[in-house]
């Protein structure tokens, strides 16, 4: 159920219109938002997200224009209100059930980016600072083909010093808020202002344009979600 007020048999009927449109994945990627009680209110650029941590997510397939294989970067504003075990913001795959995956999450206290392949990791971590706790906070990942690079508030705190493990993650499924293809790792609280590049961004392209929303039409942006304006539970890529 959604707080905008759309029933189920609704919900079934755009979900069954994706499906039978999903030829336009390329222009317009749709997310079907799973099982959000509250979800759009007021918030730091217009209308964000509300997860509950429990089994709130967003599934975005597997499109083709986020089969990002070499340099990519993730970026999200979030306001956690729990930083305890796993708690994924962008992913693709599942590193517990397809031991395969790339992801920006929560990772017991830390903010950590990064990919996982078979046995092997490589992830950029940083301890959350108590005053994150409640507070509105960007992080950005970025991975340029040999390290893995995390900024919080457009600041570098945190570069991978392990083997060179990107993008690539088999044909998997992407989510917002749990890992993909198999969801769990739920994060709880507010998202906004979710953004997929397929190219490394600088520190500087970073810093320039985390606190401030994007028209969509920026070069290497692949994907782009502000949660405004959903329709029968979709949710539209800004690009």
């Amino acid at each position: 159920l959604l707080a905008n007020g759309s029933s189920q048999e609704g919900r079934e009927a755009a979900i069954q219109k994706l499906r039978e449109h999903d030829d336009h994945a390329e222009l317009v990627i749709n997310g079907e938002i799973v099982g959000i009680e509250q979800s759009y209110t007021g918030a730091r650029f217009g209308t964000f997200l509300t997860l509950d941590g429990i089994n709130d997510y967003v599934d975005l397939g597997n499109p083709a224009a986020l089969n990002i294989t070499g340099p990519i970067s993730l970026e999200a504003w979030i306001k956690p209100q729990d930083i305890s075990g796993t708690r994924t913001i962008i992913s693709r795959g599942n590193t517990e059930f397809l031991n395969s995956g790339i992801f920006l999450r929560i990772e017991n206290g830390k903010y950590q980016v990064g990919a996982k392949a078979g046995s092997t990791e490589s992830t950029a971590s940083f301890s959350i600072p108590a005053a994150d706790s409640g507070s509105w906070i960007h992080l950005a990942g970025t991975y340029d083909g040999t390290q893995w690079k995390l900024y919080r508030n457009g600041e570098l705190v945190s570069t991978s010093s392990g083997p060179a493990i990107g993008g690539g993650a088999g044909n998997t499924a992407w989510a917002i808020g749990a890992q993909g293809g198999r969801p769990d790792g739920f994060f709880k609280g507010l998202v906004d202002e979710v953004r997929i590049w397929n190219t490394a961004r600088t520190g500087t392209q970073i810093l320039e344009s985390f606190d401030s929303s994007l028209s969509g039409t920026q070069q290497n942006l692949a994907g782009y979600w502000q949660f405004q304006n959903p329709t029968n539970g979709l949710l539209l890529d800004s690009t």
